[in-house]
C-alpha cells in the first residue's frame, strides 16, 4: 500500500502539477509589502505584532514587520496583514 507522500508525488508527476497543488508542499504568496498568504500551514508558532512564525510541513515561515496580524485563518490557509519588512524560511529544503 502506498504511503500518502508517495501517492501525492505520483499524482503530482502524472498530472504534471506542482507539489503544492496536491497538498505536498506549502505555498507562500507575498503581495507587495502588506500581505502574506500561506497555504498548507500547520499552525502558528509565534504571534507578535512585529513577528509571526508559521509552521509548515518542512519548516517554518518567519514574517517580520510592524502591525502584523492574522486577517484570515482556516485549517489550510492563513493570511497575515501589516507592514512586512522580511520573510525567512527556516528548515526548508
Amino acid at each position: 500500500m502506498l504511503k500518502t507522500r508517495e501517492l501525492f508525488t505520483r499524482v503530482s508527476q502524472r498530472l504534471d502539477l506542482p507539489p503544492e497543488a496536491v497538498g505536498q508542499e506549502s505555498q507562500i504568496l507575498l503581495s507587495g509589502n502588506h500581505q502574506v498568504t500561506v497555504d498548507g500551514h500547520h499552525g502558528i508558532r509565534l504571534y507578535d505584532p512585529r513577528r509571526i512564525e508559521v509552521r509548515c510541513k518542512k519548516g517554518c515561515v518567519c514574517i517580520d514587520g510592524d502591525g502584523l496580524q492574522v486577517s484570515f485563518l482556516s485549517s489550510t490557509r492563513l493570511c497575515i496583514r501589516g507592514r512586512i519588512d522580511g520573510l525567512i524560511l527556516e528548515g526548508a529544503g
